[in-house]
């Protein structure tokens, strides 16, 4: 948190936040950066799931 406000202080405002919400790191960071569009990102597969093949 305290390297974000640094980077505050010094003048970097970012347009927006693409991070992902798994461990926390970016709960804060709506309060550090109001002004940026936030966007929660997960990485999934696209398209069917796999049927796993047996080993027979």
């Amino acid at each position: 948190m305290r390297a974000r406000l640094v980077l505050r202080q010094r003048g970097f405002l970012p347009d927006v936040i693409c991070a992902h919400p798994g461990w926390g790191e970016a709960l804060f960071l709506k309060d550090v950066f109001p002004g940026s569009i936030q966007d929660a990102c997960e990485n999934r597969p696209q398209g069917p799931t796999p049927t796993p093949r047996s080993e027979a």
